[in-house]
């Protein structure tokens, strides 16, 4: 399941999650697998896959949890701690303009980060949230769609499977 170079970030996102359930009243953690799981599958030149790895088990701890930027970098080193930053939304700019400016940083970060947060999406929108209204899943396969067209550059592959389970997501919701 998780490999030994990721065994840590795998046990400290456990820890940090504990409790935590996502909205179908699965562990988080299965969340933070899976896309660990989708970022596994992709070779890339250039692409540091043990770094991708802790990345996208470490993705939603900062953003979901009591974990710091300064503890993550402590433990898993800068580039894991700069992608996991740069996957968390700045909750201090208007909910509007978290999305354009996370992605903003995860360019920024580099290819690592832009893999994980489109296996993130890829994740997430594989079903539909069952607390949300229609509106609301609407919006957010927009916002993936965005996230396609920002980030799937760096691996087309990604962006293909990503653009499917969209179409897929939106025959769901009507």
């Amino acid at each position: 399941m998780i490999d030994l170079a990721s065994k840590d970030a795998y046990d400290y996102a456990y820890k940090k999650h504990e409790g935590q359930t996502r909205a179908q009243g699965t562990p988080y953690i299965d969340h933070c697998v899976n896309v660990y799981k989708i970022v596994s599958k992709i070779n890339l030149p250039n692409f540091n896959k043990q770094v991708a790895q802790k990345i996208a088990l470490l993705h939603d701890t900062i953003e979901d949890t009591a974990a710091t930027y300064d503890e993550i970098k402590k433990l898993f080193g800068k580039d894991v701690a700069d992608g996991v930053l740069a996957l968390t939304k700045d909750e201090k700019l208007p909910t509007e303009q978290q999305m354009a400016d996370s992605l903003k940083r995860i360019k920024e970060c580099g290819l690592e980060a832009s893999v994980v947060k489109i296996a993130d999406r890829i994740d997430n929108i594989s079903q539909i949230n069952p607390l949300w209204t229609k509106e609301r899943a609407i919006e957010y396969a927009r916002e993936a769609e965005l996230i396609a067209n920002t980030l799937g550059d760096v691996c087309s592959e990604f962006k293909k499977v990503l653009e499917e389970k969209i179409s897929n997501y939106l025959k769901m919701i009507k």
